[in-house]
């Protein structure tokens, strides 16, 4: 890799500095330096006589003179383009320094503090920055002569020169515009020029100036044609060329326009109808030069244009297509394929090119060259017909923009606003200080990639930015109102104004004011307005919501222990057979299940509130659940003569979730439809990929949900009903639970029913984690139906659990040990030593945590399995005993089945 060339002059009188600082560049990868060397400053001043210097690295404290007396003389040696000088100091003086840069230094340094990037970077900062500020200079006065002589030109311009706005009112015209309408630039400024046109031709042209309303930044440039009334009453014909001028958001704020008359030309055209192809070919080109390329005996005729646009007369130069490719720039020249031209110049009809041309004065310039491929009826090219015309000005012109952006990026560091330059993957490229001051980031965390918009916006507002982003695309962009997640988590509000690039769909620059303090007057002054408008309505609809509640709780609480006590009573008091004694126990059993599915919704419902609901997720197919729960609800479908069936795809993909609450959330749907389904109806369960999500549909015949309460199907404590004839059992949680659980999940539930007695479809939605179905396989139920070789210790309080527990034990052959509290349960350890103890937590004087602690002290305890069976069933009390050292932990009431399940995994566990 080529190294640069610089030469750099030290100036100190302390040798072993020198040789340091000449280590220090010498040993720049980058740069290959020429070191000159002065012990004092007037050796150093007529170093710089001599020789041609790119930096200085200059000792503020010299035998014959001190930085600033140097800087004096050098700047009187050289005037105004002296090198860039670094000052050295001896320690960190403000003054000094201070002083230095008002004089001319470039920069300077700290003599304890200097290493060898840092001498190096600041020496090759120093002049990069001079190189560039000289550049600018020079460029500044080159943009000022170019101003003066296009000024000039238009002027004395013989061809007719305009600028209008969009609607035709004229606001400059050259001097051969006035003369050709007879009148004064005073007059005409200010007028619409469709009063120079003939009143027979004013609708013609205002449709011509609607189309050049439609010209866009890919596509400014038109020319037209249209008739005009002279001052001496004459009807002339006009050729315009029409570029129209845009505006930061593409918006047209005016039109330039080049004019000719082309009164003779048309004049010429009526009388000669039967002109040779050529010429009318050459209409359907462009002014400036034509040619007519005659493909097969490689011949071109070219028209005077030649001489205007490159100083040649036809007829002294070759006529062949040779000749004009000599006189292409050699760099574009080579951009061109010239290997298969004929091959394809099959393949267009026409074509438009842009590249620079040598004059024979020997300067280039730019010309467009545009052309129409004449075809034979076979397809083969058989001419050429064209015209080049000179672009020169249309790219001094896009230079001129190049500029602009650079005067844009000088806005940028003014930092009156905070300006960020973004791509629309979330990259900020670029941003001033008052950009980065609002979001709490440095200019460092910027440069370390650290700042990312689309990390800043809250997610909700991504999509918002997204539309943004597209309208502006669409050049229809309106200003944005959003919010930026600072360095620090708080959030800001901001207003957002920003227009792509031109030629980019994916970067732009927006300006970004702080909208912190209108936010906060604004919220004061809702919350007071709201306060003030709900305080009533908040406490009326509390109360109503409370009682309306505290009324379905009791029924729901009195409906099932109605028929538990009263089929208690009737098999204490009387003797069934046994299919009645079935039907009582089968009444009492699915009783108590409401009972514990009501208790479970209210405690769900309480965990929700009090954001503690939690989710153990893996992942999981759904196949396998939803076989579970239609092969559950049979029996209630069986009963009512519903058909409940389900359509599976076998290659939908796993989700992320709680294999228990996603039982949860299909049989609370699945429940609702075999419901609220009249017998004989179906009810039909379907699992489907949609895009990247998995979609179960459940499907019903039922009653369906009228309209007025479909939006309201998901809140919590709403039904259908409000009154003391109720057609729904429940409290109204099982839809809301759901709701809370699918969106906990990262998934969507929605309902849809066409009205009432027309069914109703549930629909779920899980976003994927793979998008093929990966083979699945369900562990059988660990049950087992022998515990003859376990002994367990039960501990509770309440006589009827340890009852029941020692029936359901007993029962499959375990050796059972009851006692009623801790301290009975410690006595009985010391003659008993169970392999499971199964203890209550909420006891009188000693709960579960500390009898489990006392026995795991004892040297037989520390192998006992310890199960905890309690009435404290949320997730964070399952997590407090298993940290306690408890193997299990089961929520009352418990099912015999779960119970012997978790008996026989924590015994079996090693």
């Amino acid at each position: 890799m080529t190294q640069s060339q610089q030469t750099v002059l030290i100036v100190d009188d302390f040798f072993q500095d020198r040789q340091m600082y000449r280590r220090y560049l010498t040993n720049d990868p980058g740069i290959t330096y020429t070191i000159l060397e002065a012990e004092s400053a007037f050796d150093g001043l007529k170093v710089c006589e001599l020789q041609q210097i790119d930096g200085i690295l200059l000792d503020f404290r010299l035998p014959d003179l001190d930085g600033l007396q140097f800087l004096a003389k050098l700047k009187a040696q050289g005037g105004k383009t002296f090198p860039p000088i670094v000052m050295i100091i001896e320690q960190e003086d403000e003054s000094i320094a201070d002083q230095a840069m008002k004089s001319g230094a470039e920069d300077y340094l700290v003599k304890s503090q200097i290493t060898p990037n840092r001498l190096r970077l600041t020496l090759q900062t120093a002049i990069e920055h001079t190189a560039l500020r000289r550049a600018l200079q020079q460029t500044q006065q080159a943009l000022r002569d170019s101003e003066e002589r296009y000024q000039a030109i238009v002027q004395d311009q013989a061809v007719l020169i305009c600028h209008f706005l969009p609607d035709g009112t004229l606001t400059f015209v050259n001097p051969a515009y006035c003369r050709y309408f007879g009148t004064t630039a005073e007059t005409l400024l200010g007028q619409n020029f469709l009063h120079l046109i003939p009143e027979g031709a004013r609708e013609q042209i205002q449709q011509q100036i609607d189309v050049l309303n439609t010209l866009t930044p890919d596509r400014p440039t038109l020319i037209q044609e249209h008739l005009v009334c002279r001052s001496n009453g004459e009807i002339g014909w006009q050729q315009w060329t029409n570029r129209a001028i845009f505006n930061s958001a593409d918006q047209i704020i005016e039109f330039q326009a080049a004019g000719r008359d082309i009164s003779e030309q048309k004049a010429t055209e009526l009388s000669l109808q039967q002109a040779t192809e050529r010429f009318e070919l050459a209409v359907m080109a462009t002014n400036g030069l034509i040619y007519d390329w005659n493909f097969k005996n490689n011949t071109v005729y070219r028209s005077r244009g030649l001489m205007d646009l490159c100083g040649y007369c036809p007829e002294e130069v070759d006529p062949s297509l040779q000749w004009w490719w000599q006189q292409i720039h050699p760099e574009d020249l080579a951009r061109f394929d010239f290997s298969n031209l004929n091959e394809h110049l099959e393949s267009l009809d026409r074509y438009c090119a842009e590249y620079r041309v040598r004059h024979r004065n020997g300067h280039y310039l730019w010309v467009e060259d545009r052309g129409l491929v004449v075809k034979d009826i076979t397809g083969q090219p058989i001419r050429i017909v064209g015209s080049t015309i000179d672009i020169s000005n249309r790219k001094q012109t896009e230079a001129d923009l190049r500029e602009s952006e650079a005067r844009l990026k000088r806005l940028v560091d003014l930092n009156l606003i905070g300006i960020e330059f973004w791509d629309a993957d979330g990259t900020v490229l670029d941003a001033n200080d008052a950009f980065l001051n609002l979001v709490g980031y440095t200019r460092e965390d910027l440069h370390a990639g650290k700042v990312n918009w689309r990390a800043l916006t809250p997610p909700e507002q991504i999509q918002l930015s997204d539309a943004s982003i597209e309208k502006m695309r669409q050049q229809t962009s309106d200003t944005l109102e959003k919010e930026y997640i600072r360095k620090d988590g708080s959030r800001i509000s901001v207003l957002l104004g920003g227009v792509m690039f031109e030629g980019s769909h994916h970067r732009g620059i927006s300006f970004v004011v702080d909208l912190t303090e209108q936010k906060q007057l604004q919220r004061e002054r809702e919350m007071l307005l709201a306060e003030a408008q709900n305080a009533r309505a908040a406490a009326e609809l509390a109360n109503r919501t409370k009682d309306e509640f505290l009324a379905i709780v009791s029924h729901e609480l009195r409906s099932p222990l109605n028929a538990i006590l009263g089929w208690t009573k009737l098999l204490r008091s009387r003797q069934f057979d046994s299919a009645r004694v079935e039907q009582a126990l089968e009444t009492i059993e699915r009783n108590t299940q409401a009972q514990v599915k009501l208790i479970e919704d209210l405690l769900d419902v309480s965990r929700i509130l009090r954001g503690q609901l939690r989710l153990d997720c893996v992942p999981i197919h759904l196949a396998p659940i939803i076989t579970v729960v239609v092969a559950n609800g049979q029996l209630a479908a069986t009963t009512k003569q519903i058909r409940l069936c389900s359509t599976i795809e076998p290659e939908v993909g796993r989700i992320l979730g709680d294999a228990n609450r996603l039982q949860q959330i299909l049989t609370n749907i699945v429940t609702n439809a075999i419901k609220f389904t009249p017998n004989g109806g179906h009810v039909t369960v379907s699992l489907e990929q949609v895009g990247n999500d998995a979609a179960i549909s459940v499907t019903d015949t039922g009653q369906g949900i009228s309209a007025d309460f479909l939006p309201y199907i998901f809140e919590r404590f709403r039904q259908v009903e409000n009154s003391t004839t109720r057609s729904k059992d429940g409290l109204g949680l099982g839809l809301a639970i759901v709701r809370h659980l699918v969106e906990l999940h990262g998934g969507t539930v929605q309902v849809e029913s066409p009205g009432l007695n027309q069914g109703a479809t549930f629909t779920v939605r899980f976003p994927l984690i793979d998008q093929v179905a990966q083979p699945t396989s369900i562990e059988p139920n660990p049950t087992i139906a022998d515990l003859s070789k376990v002994k367990i210790l039960i501990v509770d309080d309440v006589l009827d659990t340890c009852d029941y527990l020692q029936f359901v034990l007993s029962d499959f052959g375990a050796t059972v040990a009851i006692a009623h509290s801790a301290a009975q349960a410690y006595g009985i350890f010391q003659q008993f030593v169970p392999d499971v103890l199964l203890s209550d937590i909420g006891m009188p004087e000693e709960d579960g945590y500390l009898l489990l602690q006392r026995i795991r002290q004892l040297p037989q305890g520390q192998s006992v399995k310890a199960i905890a069976l309690t009435a404290f069933a949320k997730p964070e009390d399952c997590d407090r005993a298993l940290g306690a050292g408890f193997q299990a932990h089961l929520a009352k009431p418990v099912e015999p089945d779960d119970l012997i399940n978790a008996i026989v995994k924590v015994f079996n566990h090693a």
